[in-house]
């Protein structure tokens, strides 16, 4: 079975109607974690959401996570830890849920962010 991170950074439902909003990422697609301040830290995957605008497609590749204090290293232990767990029930591991307050670990406090990020155009584009 597949297995997936969940992501969602709104605070209501009504508000999860975009991109940047909430997001399934595969974990065999994920590249890494990264401490990237004192309260967070951020997930990199490859490619998983190509949205055509007018600008051109873009590709979602990172997730910010919002984190107590300088609990990071923590954070990315447990995230390691979720990685490379056994199969769930439905797959889907969640990090972090604003609208439910569910979190992986009591050291995560929010989903800080799901940035998109335009692709050049030689890269596949």
């Amino acid at each position: 079975m597949d297995r997936y991170f969940y992501f969602r950074t709104v605070s209501t439902l009504g508000d999860d109607d975009d991109s940047n909003d909430s997001l399934l990422v595969p974990v065999d697609k994920i590249i890494s974690f990264q401490v990237a301040g004192d309260n967070i830290v951020t997930v990199f995957y490859e490619p998983v959401t190509f949205i055509e605008t007018s600008n051109g497609p873009i590709n979602t590749q990172q997730t910010d996570i919002t984190t107590k204090g300088s609990s990071g290293h923590r954070v990315v232990k447990a995230l390691c830890e979720a990685t490379n767990e056994g199969p769930h029930s439905d797959g889907i591991v969640t990090i972090a849920d604003d609208v439910t307050g569910t979190y992986l670990t009591g050291d995560i406090t929010a989903c800080g962010s799901i940035v998109n990020t335009s692709l050049l155009a030689d890269q596949g584009a």
